[in-house]
């Protein structure tokens, strides 16, 4: 997972890989309305959970362990994307 998030929050996408067949970008500035809060960071992960519905499975994890996890990377890097670009933004 990755994340790219705008000083003011107006921007925020999600990049995921590994969960589906190709990988995927979830827009989610939307519900970092009132800044990254514990209801906004828990809407970023069933956005990415219902992101993953053609999640595959193989021998290394079922497509249901893939969801989960697609969660769970996306709610880390829109935290950490957002701490960089508050530290970003303090120093311009």
């Amino acid at each position: 997972a990755a994340a790219v998030v705008a000083p003011d929050l107006s921007t925020a996408r999600i990049a995921l890989g590994g969960v589906g067949p190709r990988p995927m970008l979830i827009d989610v500035a939307g519900e970092l309305g009132d800044g990254l809060t514990d209801g906004a960071l828990e809407q970023v992960e069933e956005r990415a959970y219902q992101a993953s519905a053609d999640a595959t499975g193989d021998v290394m994890s079922d497509a249901e362990y893939r969801r989960a996890m697609a969660r769970v990377f996306a709610r880390r890097a829109l935290a950490e994307a957002v701490g960089r670009s508050a530290h970003v933004s303090s120093h311009d």
